[in-house]
């Protein structure tokens, strides 16, 4: 829980206080342009343990990652940080076994520096950093800046920290097989943020993929991916279902059936501007428009708000209002429960019956607002509209235990609805994370700067891999079969495939970043930058 808290705490922190995660001055390299003649690639999105022992617990799920050879991570993906932050484990994690198997689960693996046979670290001095060249895991953090209301007297919660770089393996082992139905993603000289301080609100390791995403640009840089976009389906929890993470594009298997298989853009009646309101702290925002559980109105004639889409959050943080009438539409609807108490995480009840909550919950997310049309799919004017299961929000409460996993408490439930909006600088911080993610698609293009939302399509053909892969779920979408995002436009196109193929636009140099130093470099003063 506490993980959890210090993670959406981050979140706040990087948006409400961060100004530019630099000194008086940084270097930024120009944004590189689309590289067309790069597929996608997709990344399970999964139950990764980072125990040598498999069946200890998982504390959440996330993206399998390698460190300086075979120190092995599980990464949370995370929309309102730009940087990639990894929790030092020699600051984090003591000796003494019960705390160290503590500090592995709540921090999803264990990194020591030390121990990278490819950690370089960015020098403190401004007379020793010719040997290591500049930094570039800060130089666009720009995400956050719109919402930051840039103060040069707010102390940056960052500078203090280790910088550096290191060899990142994303998906899967450097060691996998040429054959393992996932094969690993590599990129060197990946510009890292150290977390030393045990105390900071980091939850665990985090990989940003907000709308200056480190990630991505070093993604094109290096040839990786083709541009700045990503999609995201997350995967479910009961029956758990791993989800799927593309880099490039998306996946057009994950749309309802009849769905035009386009990118987000101003004419779709599903796409969103990103950073739609800059008031709220989040680029991926939807208008919920509707709350049903059970029949009851959850809304109750209020106003429709505004939530962020965001994959570090376990749960759904409400409006203050919305979370009490959802507490009260539960019991009104099942008598044999009591509430006991709301934290960070869930709301928790006790029952003397070993009942199996049936309401699912549903939302209506507002449509496209620039448009006013009809669409062809099932969804029309009044919005789209999400149904969670009640199975991705009840579950019976369960502890951790070190040495078996998880522990589940009979006769009691927690409900992933949380009051993370109990706290004054998250009042207007409310957020969709896994419970109604598991029944969307996210597709990202930072390109047009547009994202999409849609029900996720999940069919048999996707189960039967699975289970052709030994179970473990870990199996992803082909190159072949996904289809490139911020591409459009560019001359010499050629269709084959799911996919288009395009003339290189930029030269190989031009796309890669050679060791830290970076390409063609430029000096500014530090400034808000707008795009």
């Amino acid at each position: 829980m506490k993980a959890h808290r210090h993670a959406a705490l981050l979140s706040a922190l990087l948006i409400l206080t961060l100004p530019l995660l630099t000194p008086a001055k940084l270097v930024i390299p120009p944004r590189a342009p689309p590289n067309c003649t790069i597929p996608p690639f997709a990344l399970p999105f999964a139950n990764v343990s980072t125990f040598s022992d498999p069946n200890l617990p998982v504390r959440s799920r996330g993206i399998e990652t390698y460190l300086g050879g075979l120190q092995k991570l599980s990464i949370f993906i995370s929309t309102t940080s730009n940087n990639t932050f990894i929790l030092d484990g020699d600051s984090f994690c003591n000796n003494t076994e019960r705390k160290f198997r503590e500090c592995v689960f709540w921090n999803n693996g264990f990194f020591a520096r030390s121990s990278s046979v490819s950690w370089t670290q960015w020098a403190a001095n401004d007379s020793d950093r010719a040997a290591v060249g500049a930094y570039n895991g800060t130089s666009q953090n720009w995400g956050q800046e719109p919402l930051a209301r840039f103060n040069a007297s707010t102390p940056d919660p960052f500078a203090a920290f280790p910088k550096g770089w290191d060899t990142l393996t994303l998906g899967a082992s450097p060691d996998s097989d040429i054959d393992a139905p996932v094969q690993p993603v590599t990129i060197e000289a990946f510009p890292l943020t150290i977390i030393t301080n045990s105390t900071f609100p980091v939850g665990a390791h985090s990989l940003g993929l907000a709308s200056s995403s480190v990630f991505l640009e070093t993604a094109v840089r290096t040839g990786k991916a083709p541009s700045h976009a990503w999609a995201l389906d997350y995967g479910t929890l009961n029956p758990y279902r791993p989800g799927e993470l593309v880099v490039g594009g998306y996946n057009p298997a994950k749309l309802p059936p009849n769905s035009a298989a386009t990118p987000p853009a101003a004419s779709n009646p599903f796409s969103f501007p990103v950073f739609a309101d800059r008031n709220i702290p989040c680029p991926l925002q939807v208008r919920i428009t509707g709350m049903d559980l059970g029949g009851h109105d959850l809304l109750a004639g209020d106003a429709a708000f505004t939530a962020c889409l965001e994959p570090t959050v376990r749960n759904l943080i409400l409006p203050l209002k919305v979370q009490r009438r959802f507490n009260e539409s539960l019991l009104a609807l099942h008598p044999q429960l009591t509430l006991e108490h709301v934290d960070w995480d869930y709301s928790y009840y006790t029952t003397a019956d070993g009942i199996t909550l049936t309401h699912p919950l549903t939302l209506t997310l507002a449509p496209n607002p620039s448009l006013n049309t009809t669409t062809s799919d099932d969804d029309d004017d009044d919005g789209i509209t999400i149904t969670i299961p009640s199975s991705e929000l009840a579950a019976p409460r369960r502890q951790l235990d070190y040495k078996s996993g998880w522990r589940f408490t009979p006769g009691e439930l927690q409900v992933a609805v949380g009051n993370g909006s109990d706290m004054p600088e998250l009042a207007n911080f409310v957020r969709l994370g896994a419970p109604a993610l598991s029944q969307m698609y996210v597709i990202v293009d930072y390109e047009s700067g547009r994202f999409e939302v849609r029900p996720v399509r999940r069919g048999s053909d996707e189960d039967a891999a699975r289970k052709d892969a030994g179970g473990g779920g870990q199996v992803v979408t082909p190159r072949e079969e996904l289809v490139q995002l911020g591409c459009e436009g560019f001359e010499g196109a050629v269709e084959y495939g799911r996919r288009r193929r395009y003339e290189p636009v930029i030269t190989p140099s031009q796309a890669s970043l050679e060791g830290p130093e970076g390409e063609d470099m430029q000096e500014v003063e530090l400034e808000p930058v707008r795009r």
